[in-house]
């Protein structure tokens, strides 16, 4: 199976990140998709959908009612607000009325732009405010940046160290529920895997907590604890729980992404990185990726650059594609982003450079150009745009793909972070595609594998035929106009 060999590959039980930054284990349940914002078919020029995201919203409320122990939580900057932070306070007060009062602590990563406005503690005093106003438990917030191209950017909701939520879902109520909400998809599951996870935050969390009280302005870590209405400076290094107790017959592969200034750079503390990589190298048939967009820069213009790429990545997947196998991809077009202005969810050039990219690279693998070229990326790379409507007929002239509210008019957006190998695993997380420019060791972020026949056949089923079915409608087929004279 493909999650054995990646688990090998990564040093299998023996290596000092397992457990941390990787682990696998059996008996784990895969609960529930969460993929928002479930309007396949619906006219994007009819605004009668929001709010959006409502599977997600209950389903957060549903597992933080479930809370005993523990609630942990991690986002990117902003904290979260709108109907995510009313999702989370509606769930931890069910929790408290039925007996418990479970500790919560919220982690965000910052980044730099934000930083160069002043350190974020005011934003997280006033977050734990308004958290905290009915809820008579200790709430920590935490805020860093690990190093100067490197912060938190995994989505995770623990309970009890033993269910989660996971995915590429930010707690941002404009992006998700409002006027064209970005697509995005995250899961539910339960059981031992879990444990890797909460093992993950703790390791961010330890080394934010050395720095809580402290002011060293060359380490950018903050952390505040709100109780009974009081603010301190601490932190909770560590939130510790029995192995979560079996659930189910899945086997799951956790994989964390440690980024750079955390742990020493290596393969596994690399895991989801290195996994996406192995994964498609032992893939046999097809290969199957939703992804924001594949690289940051606009590549075609100037051969041989590729800022933005995950080079060794983008190899693998046209050494798949060169030995007659077949890729299917969907990223955000050009200009894809959310109803929110300012929001960014897609790569410059969009599905054209990322099919013009990934061409030349299997050009440079399979040695083969122009006609015989465009024979095989015809054959076996299809790339699509993000959609949720059938393609009209006066499209694309009429542009009916996208989503319209008065005067505004906005290009769809992704931002889903899936990955689906042969029939036979997926990975859900937070570990975008694409590089991170002058950072090899990219983010901290965090995903699980699933293996199994049945469970890929559900999300394949649940997800990607009802994306693929809108998105295929625009595939880019004009390969000559790319590589005719090449």
């Amino acid at each position: 199976m493909i999650v054995d060999k990646v688990f090998d590959l990564l040093g299998g039980y023996n290596d000092p990140n397992y457990g941390v930054s990787y682990g696998m284990s059996e008996n784990n349940r895969w609960e529930k998709l969460l993929d928002t914002p479930r309007l396949w078919g619906h006219n994007p020029a009819v605004n009668d959908y929001e709010p959006t995201a409502q599977n997600l919203l209950q389903a957060i409320t549903e597992l933080l009612a479930s809370a005993e122990y523990t609630i942990d939580i991690s986002t990117l900057t902003p904290l979260p607000y709108g109907l995510f932070l009313e999702a989370i306070k509606e769930g931890i007060e069910a929790a408290i009325a039925k007996g418990h009062r479970p500790v919560v602590r919220v982690l965000e990563g910052v980044y730099f732009p934000l930083l160069t406005t002043g350190e974020p503690t005011s934003k997280m005093v006033s977050f734990l405010r308004e958290l905290s106003a009915s809820l008579d438990i200790p709430i920590y917030v935490g805020a860093m940046q690990s190093s100067a191209l490197s912060w938190n950017h995994s989505k995770l909701i623990i309970v009890d160290g033993k269910r989660a939520i996971c995915g590429g879902h930010n707690l941002w109520s404009s992006d998700y529920t409002g006027f064209g909400p970005v697509h995005d998809v995250s899961m539910q599951l339960s059981g031992p895997t879990i444990t890797t996870a909460q093992n993950f935050l703790n390791k961010i969390w330890s080394v934010l907590a050395g720095y809580s009280r402290g002011c060293d302005i060359a380490k950018w870590y903050w952390s505040r604890l709100i109780y009974k209405g009081n603010i301190y400076k601490n932190a909770l290094p560590v939130i510790k729980h029995n192995l979560a107790e079996p659930t189910g017959d899945t086997k799951v592969l956790a994989l964390g992404r440690m980024g750079d200034g955390l742990v020493d750079a290596s393969p596994s503390a690399n895991a989801s990185q290195t996994a996406r990589i192995a994964a498609i190298q032992n893939a046999k048939s097809h290969i199957r990726l939703s992804q924001q967009m594949i690289g940051v820069m606009d590549v075609g213009k100037a051969e041989g650059i590729s800022f933005g790429f995950d080079n060794e990545f983008v190899r693998a997947l046209a050494t798949h594609i060169s030995q007659g196998r077949d890729l299917y991809l969907i990223v955000a077009d050009s200009n894809g982003t959310s109803g929110v202005v300012g929001g960014t969810y897609a790569g410059v050039g969009g599905v054209k450079e990322a099919a013009r990219y990934i061409g030349e690279v299997v050009s440079k693998v399979s040695g083969k150009k122009g006609a015989a070229l465009i024979e095989l990326l015809s054959a076996h790379l299809y790339v699509a745009p993000i959609r949720i409507y059938d393609k009209q007929p006066d499209d694309p002239k009429a542009e009916s793909w996208k989503w319209r509210k008065d005067k505004r008019v906005v290009e769809p957006g992704n931002h889903a972070k899936v990955c689906i190998y042969d029939d036979e695993a997926f990975y859900i997380g937070s570990d975008n595609a694409y590089g991170i420019v002058m950072n090899p060791q990219g983010l901290q972020e965090f995903g699980f594998m699933i293996s199994g026949h049945e469970e890929t056949a559900a999300l394949v089923e649940e997800y990607w035929n009802k994306a693929w079915h809108y998105s295929s409608q625009f595939l880019f087929k004009d390969w000559a106009s790319l590589f005719a004279n090449k």
